[in-house]
């Protein structure tokens, strides 16, 4: 879109808007771009913040690791934890050891 001159046509403020949503596209979404092969699984925080990858990852057989909380339906993802997702303290912990997995992994 920007290299092919399409922003043109739009006016200023426009054009402000378009940036600032690609900005934010490339922020969240930029790592995937360079990845060579499908990962082997994703692990979600949160099944209801994350639903948009979930569903992604399982279209495309990707196991499903995340936290499941009581308020969402766990059997959306392959890997239930169940735990708080709300609270920083549980997060924290949760991830310590997710962390520690990947790393000596």
């Amino acid at each position: 879109m920007l290299a092919r001159g399409e922003f043109k046509k739009y006016t200023k403020f426009e054009q402000m808007k378009k940036m600032e949503e690609l900005e934010k596209m490339e922020k969240r979404m930029g790592g995937i771009k360079n990845m060579a092969e499908l990962p082997g699984a994703i692990f979600a925080a949160s099944i209801k913040e994350d639903n948009l990858a979930i569903v992604e990852a399982k279209k495309m057989g990707i196991p499903v690791i995340a936290i499941a909380d009581t308020n969402i339906d766990p059997s959306q993802v392959d890997f239930p934890i169940p735990a708080n997702d709300d609270a920083i303290s549980s997060l924290r912990l949760i991830l310590s050891y997710v962390y520690k997995a990947i790393i000596e992994a």
